[in-house]
C-alpha cells in the first residue's frame, strides 16, 4: 500500500526485525485491564508484518510522569526497565522498533532504548502515537 508522505519512513520500519512496546508496571495493569502500547505495538507489528515480543519489564512502581519536568522524568526512568528473562528471544543485531503511546520529554522512550542496546540490539527505531 503507498503512502503517500511516509513512505521512506514506512521503509524503515518494515526493516525491523521485532517490534515491543513500552510496559506497564502489573500493578497499573491490574487496574487498567489494558497497556494501550501494547496495544499500538501488536497492531503495527501486523500491518508491518514485524513479529511483536514483550521484550521489556518494569522494574519497580513509579507514580505517573505527567506533572514532572524533563530532569525528574530523567530521575524516575532510570534503571526502570529490563529485558524480559522468561522467552529471552536474542536480539543481537537487530533492528526493534519500540512503541509508546506519548512521548513527552523522551525519558521513558530513552531508558527503554538503552536496555535494547545494552542486550544487543543493533538499532531502535521510536514510534509515538502523541508527542506533547
Amino acid at each position: 500500500m503507498m503512502r503517500i508522505g511516509i513512505t521512506p519512513f514506512y521503509t524503515e520500519l518494515k526493516s525491523a526485525d521485532l517490534i515491543t512496546s513500552v510496559p506497564l508496571h502489573p500493578l497499573r495493569f491490574l487496574r487498567r485491564e489494558y497497556n494501550q502500547a501494547e496495544i499500538l505495538a501488536k497492531t503495527a507489528g501486523e500491518e508491518l508484518q514485524i513479529p511483536y515480543e514483550n521484550l521489556l519489564l518494569r522494574t519497580r512502581y513509579n507514580l505517573t510522569q505527567t506533572r514532572k519536568n524533563a530532569k525528574k522524568r530523567r530521575k524516575t526512568t532510570a534503571g526502570l526497565f529490563a529485558i524480559r528473562k522468561t522467552r529471552r528471544p536474542n536480539i543481537t543485531g537487530k533492528t526493534i522498533i519500540i512503541v509508546d503511546d506519548v512521548c513527552t520529554t523522551s525519558a521513558t522512550i530513552s531508558e527503554c532504548a538503552k536496555v535494547l542496546y545494552s542486550a544487543g540490539a543493533k538499532r531502535v527505531i521510536v514510534l509515538c502515537l502523541a508527542r506533547t
